[in-house]
């Protein structure tokens, strides 16, 4: 089954805690926490998606977070700018840290909507990088929350 966790940006995230696979709906990799190395700063990367795979079991946290193994996920920096990485962090409520998923598969950052989760560069490959970018709505900007974690 596969739904959005939200049906629109800003509205809420659901309320029950779900455990849910980010799945890029063009390549049909996962967001992924390398080695599931929780070190505040570790970079989530794109990787074929594993059914059995704790990396890629993310669930939507209080506040719109998006949170793996009690961590956020959080633009770095903390500045809501363009091209900053996308790894984990201790949840702290910062706008860094807010998530929206709508039904156009753009998952935007903070209370802004023109900043979006974005796989770095294109790549399609295993190991790409996330970054935040403007919301252009191209095909490295499109995900699905996947409920068959």
């Amino acid at each position: 089954m596969l739904v959005a966790a939200t049906a629109m940006a800003g509205a809420p995230a659901p309320a029950a805690a779900q455990a849910v696979a980010i799945e890029s709906l063009t390549t049909g990799k996962c967001l992924d926490l390398p080695d599931g190395n929780t070190t505040n700063g570790t970079r989530l990367l794109m990787f074929d998606c594993v059914g059995s795979s704790a990396n890629q079991v993310f669930e939507w946290g209080a506040n719109n977070s998006l949170r793996i193994f009690g961590k956020c996920v959080d633009a770095m920096g903390g500045q809501l700018r363009q091209g900053d990485a996308v790894a984990i962090w201790d949840c702290n409520g910062g706008q860094n840290q807010i998530w929206t998923l709508g039904s156009d598969g753009l998952m935007r950052l903070g209370a802004t909507s023109s900043l979006c989760l974005d796989v770095e560069g294109d790549n399609r490959g295993s190991g790409a990088r996330l970054v935040v970018w403007g919301c252009h709505g191209g095909a490295n900007q499109k995900f699905r929350s996947r409920l068959d974690r």
